[in-house]
């Protein structure tokens, strides 16, 4: 019963939303499943003391982290963005990406599969952790591929994604500050989400 609640709940929603933002939220699912399958080999290298799979099996437990792990913050960063552009009711950028939600979304995917590949081509290294659980980034080997790598992921995979997650969020905090009449029709559209996300 709880499950046909939730599914007329998602139903409901759907109605509402912007097909592209429900769209981003079932990707930014499969991204999170996809960090979680690998979560069993932790648990089992950390009972074993060790890390039993082998060095083809780091290498791919590294690679899915890094791929569903990095897929899963420009997702979500995606949806901060989307979020401000309908709330905000800016048209112009709706218009350009409204046509464009699946190769966006493709391209985060490949984003995701490239910050992955580049450690498996020597950009970067994986290896396993220093407890000997796990498999990650080699921190330990700094040499230049490393270096330019690490540069790269931070500014890029990291700090530039997260501003603009940030900024979003910041935009739609001064919205009511600035938008005056248009405050009353935005509630209202947060007032009826609300309501049919809770019924």
């Amino acid at each position: 019963m709880v499950t046909l609640k939730n599914i007329s709940r998602i139903t409901k929603l759907k109605a509402i939303l912007p097909y592209g933002l429900v769209k981003s939220h079932y990707h930014l699912t499969i991204a999170s499943l996809g960090c979680i399958l690998i979560t069993p080999f932790t648990a089992i290298g950390v009972y074993r003391k060790g890390w039993p799979f082998g060095e083809f099996a780091c290498q791919l437990y590294s690679f899915d982290g890094m791929f569903f792990g990095m897929t899963s913050i420009h997702l979500s960063c995606f949806i901060c963005f989307i979020t401000m552009i309908e709330v905000l009711n800016i048209t112009y950028i709706r218009d350009f990406i409204s046509n464009r939600y699946n190769q966006i979304l493709c391209g985060i995917w490949i984003i995701g599969a490239i910050w992955a590949t580049l450690p498996l081509f020597g950009y970067g290294r994986y290896t396993l952790e220093p407890h000997k659980t796990s498999c990650l980034l080699d921190w330990n080997n700094m040499d230049e591929s490393m270096k330019l790598y690490m540069f790269a992921i931070s500014t890029l995979g990291y700090i530039l994604p997260f501003g603009i997650a940030i900024w979003s969020q910041y935009k739609l905090i001064q919205r009511p500050k600035s938008s005056g009449g248009d405050t009353d029709k935005n509630n209202e559209k947060i007032e009826i989400l609300m309501k049919v996300a809770l019924t």
